[in-house]
């Protein structure tokens, strides 16, 4: 049910491509609820997993510089004019 509402409240405020980003957290949170409530152990395939996990989900989330360079038109100057 916090999964569910989390994610409907993330659909209005947040894009939607970060949105989508939310379920890829959602086995990390379940590892770590298993481990907490129901002690089940934590093998180290578990963690890489989280890992390479978490990874993506930052650089998909972080902001990226993008360089635009103008097209050419075509059009060749003589003397400066068109």
């Amino acid at each position: 049910i916090v999964a569910f509402t989390s994610f409907n409240y993330l659909l209005k405020t947040v894009s939607p491509d970060k949105v989508a980003t939310s379920t890829y957290v959602n086995p990390i949170i379940a590892l770590i609820l298993g481990w907490y409530i129901l002690n089940e152990e934590i093998t180290t395939q578990s963690i890489i997993a989280a890992a390479v996990l978490l990874t993506g989900v930052y650089f998909i989330n972080t902001t990226k510089t993008t360089v635009t360079v103008p097209r050419f038109s075509g059009k060749v100057k003589k003397n400066g004019k068109l």
